[in-house]
């Protein structure tokens, strides 16, 4: 989608824009020199007792002190606030994270993006973010909902990009007409952001489920006939972590079992991952069977108990009818009306045929036509336009030596040995014969 009047496509750009300010280039002189001096405060507290010299380090930690005063009044463009629901969970359990950002450096225009870093412990779903777009002051709510992967002392780290930009550069980026939008130049950069400390517990066991679960069972026969199929449908429902994708495998041995398709919905919000599923088996056998009893072990974080979710196992009856009511002993004629049908049925499938081997026939006669005709008409134009004998001549022999074969001897005799010729005439002749 293209942005309309207004509306501003933001690039990413490495390069630095000497434009937004000298504070922003202050900030990276200063790290530079902090980074240094930290380098330099520790060879000096290895070797203070060699040097002697304690106003050495009095200086220069006075020095850090200051430059970082400076650095943090530096990098004062924005706020941020970050708030979680819980920092002790279980494995699995849903955790609430709240980023908000807000700028305070009102001569530039910010954007701001926030992504908590995953690397293998965590899974983070974004629920919402919120932008209010105020002239210079810029503000940004992310909500995130995390699970945790792992347990144990898990830290996680986050990720802030801020792009940074001015009037001027946006205004060069417009000029004037909804399709004449460039890229906004800015100068962006990754801003560390705390990382957070959370405490998670392992689960109790073996758990298949995470959160407040419910399932519900469905058979729509306990007697069939052999190799009729019996329907079981499972419905697994509630609030948590995602469930597996397959999280009730079905054997039975000397059963033949055909699944659909499960219909799967999932939807986030702050309390969890709303789960339904819904799957459906066909089983066929020819002997009786049983339905063994499913059975899925649960944790509720929200209770700190476990639970099981089961069914009962199901006895299937197999019928088999009698050797009498396969075998047909008796032979009944066909009715009149059966043979009416059959009749009405062998000619329908004739009219179907003859319809689509005449329409192909006609179809490929009517274009045949059309390309004689569109042929025929530019030949007959350029008989008429021909101006003299050698232009007719070269025109017919291209065109087919052997049918305007006379007019063509006729047309040579005139050029090559002087025969006199009406060029009329043999153009209407030739144009009867096209």
């Amino acid at each position: 989608m293209k942005p309309g009047r207004g509306e501003l496509r933001v690039r990413s750009a490495r390069n630095r824009n000497w434009e937004l300010g000298i504070g922003d280039w202050m900030r990276a002189a200063l790290r530079l020199l902090l980074t240094s001096h930290f380098s330099l405060l520790s060879s000096i507290f290895n070797n203070r007792s060699r040097s002697g010299h304690p106003k050495s380090l009095i200086a220069h930690c006075s020095l850090l002190i200051a430059m970082f005063a400076v650095s943090l009044s530096a990098a004062d463009d924005y706020t941020w606030q970050m708030e979680v629901s819980k920092t002790e969970a279980y494995v699995k359990e849903p955790i609430l994270l709240t980023f908000s950002v807000e700028q305070t450096d009102r001569s530039k225009v910010m954007f701001f993006d926030f992504n908590p870093l995953e690397e293998g412990k965590w899974k983070a779903i974004r629920l919402d973010k919120k932008i209010d777009d105020a002239y210079h002051h810029r503000k940004a709510v992310f909500t995130y909902l995390l699970f945790p992967l792992k347990s144990g002392v898990l830290t996680l780290r986050f990720d802030l990009l801020v792009k940074r930009t001015n009037d001027e550069a946006i205004a060069q980026s417009t000029t004037g007409g909804r399709y004449n939008v460039r890229d906004v130049k800015t100068w962006d950069r990754h801003d560390v952001i705390p990382s957070r400390t959370f405490h998670i517990d392992p689960l109790p066991g073996r758990v298949d489920l995470v959160g407040d679960f419910t399932m519900q069972e469905r058979l729509d026969r306990h007697e069939t006939e052999a190799f009729h199929p019996v329907y079981l449908t499972i419905k697994l429902q509630g609030v948590g972590s995602p469930p597996p994708k397959d999280p009730l495998p079905i054997h039975i041995d000397g059963v033949e079992i055909f699944a659909d398709k499960p219909q799967v919905s999932l939807r986030y919000d702050k309390e969890g991952a709303h789960y339904r599923g819904v799957w459906t088996y066909a089983l066929v056998a020819d002997h009786d069977f049983v339905i063994p009893p499913l059975t899925l072990k649960a944790f509720s974080p929200k209770s700190r108990k476990s639970y099981t979710l089961h069914s009962d196992a199901r006895k299937i009856h197999v019928i088999h009818p009698a050797r009498k009511e396969l075998v047909d002993t008796e032979t009944k004629p066909e009715s009149a009306w059966e043979s009416i049908e059959a009749l009405k049925r062998w000619g329908i499938d004739l009219l179907i045929f003859l319809s689509g081997y005449l329409t192909a026939w006609l179809g490929g006669r009517i274009r045949r036509l059309w390309r004689g005709r569109k042929a025929e008409s530019a030949f007959v134009k350029a008989v008429k336009e021909a101006k003299d004998t050698k232009t007719l001549l070269n025109l017919l022999v291209r065109t087919d030596p052997k049918r305007y074969g006379p007019w063509i001897e006729e047309l040579e005799a005139g050029i090559y040995h002087g025969k006199r010729i009406d060029l009329k005439r043999i153009k209407k002749e030739v144009i009867g014969h096209a």
